[in-house]
């Protein structure tokens, strides 16, 4: 049984998705397989078979009918409450997106829309332009068209475009980010001080035992010269930092990893 979708398709988004497909009134086959599935009217696969033909009004209904589909899983996988807060042109965007990538439920950007971060989202689309592993230019078009689309008559918007005299002089606020930084995670944190507590171990066993070596080759010649007594007392010096900082270090490593 089909469900309803909480919202008509706009005119909108047939149009738009119309004149991204294209009108094919004969039936063609999938170019990597010369056959099936075969695709007629306006992307419209369901049913199709070589030689069949349609007008562009049966195709347009065809094309209605697909969006209605994609319409329902998008309500699916996004919630009515979602929908309901966008206007018709993001709608129309985001059933443009979905019509021509289909919907997989553990992309980010669906996310994104459950967080209603709209002012994120058609930057996401962006991120999808490659078909096979090849960034196409078909899809690059597209991409930046939904986005257009999307960004038309946004709620709060006025009409007016000032020049660039005025717009560079405006402080321009940054996106806040619906996923929480790295770095006020406790596992990354924790992950940090656990490399650096590691690497300072290393390097103040390191310093430790060179200034020890530095330190004998000298001795002997201490006596005969002030300046090698100074450079003896302060690689002295050194190799206690250095022994003291070293278990300091691997405790901290250790209380860190316990405690993350």
């Amino acid at each position: 049984m089909l469900v309803n979708v909480t919202r008509a398709i706009p005119q909108v988004a047939i149009d738009f998705v119309a004149s991204h497909e294209g009108f094919r009134a004969e039936a063609y086959p999938d170019p990597a397989t010369h056959g099936a599935p075969w695709t007629i009217g306006y992307g419209h696969t369901g049913g199709v078979v070589q030689g069949m033909t349609v007008t562009d009004d049966q195709a347009r209904q065809m094309l209605h009918a697909d969006l209605e589909h994609w319409a329902r899983q998008f309500e699916a996988t996004v919630g009515d409450d979602c929908v309901s807060a966008l206007t018709d042109n993001q709608y129309a965007a985001s059933l443009s997106f979905c019509f021509n990538l289909g919907i997989k439920p553990g992309e980010k950007i669906w996310g994104m829309y459950r967080a209603k971060a709209f002012d994120q989202i058609p930057v996401k689309m962006q991120e999808y332009t490659k078909a096979g592993g090849r960034k196409m230019a078909g899809l690059v078009r597209r991409r930046a068209d939904e986005m257009v689309l999307w960004a038309t008559d946004e709620p709060g918007s006025t009409p007016e475009a000032p020049p660039s005299s005025i717009t560079r002089a405006m402080d321009t606020p940054p996106v806040d980010p619906i996923v929480k930084p790295l770095s006020k995670s406790k596992s990354f944190l924790g992950s940090c001080v656990a490399a650096v507590c590691t690497v300072g171990a290393s390097a103040g066993g390191t310093i430790k035992v060179g200034a020890e070596k530095a330190s004998d080759i000298i001795m002997p010649y201490v006596g005969k010269s002030e300046v090698l007594g100074a450079v003896s007392s302060h690689l002295a010096l050194v190799a206690a930092g250095a022994a003291v900082l070293v278990p300091f270090l691997l405790w901290l490593k250790d209380r860190e990893a316990k405690t993350s």
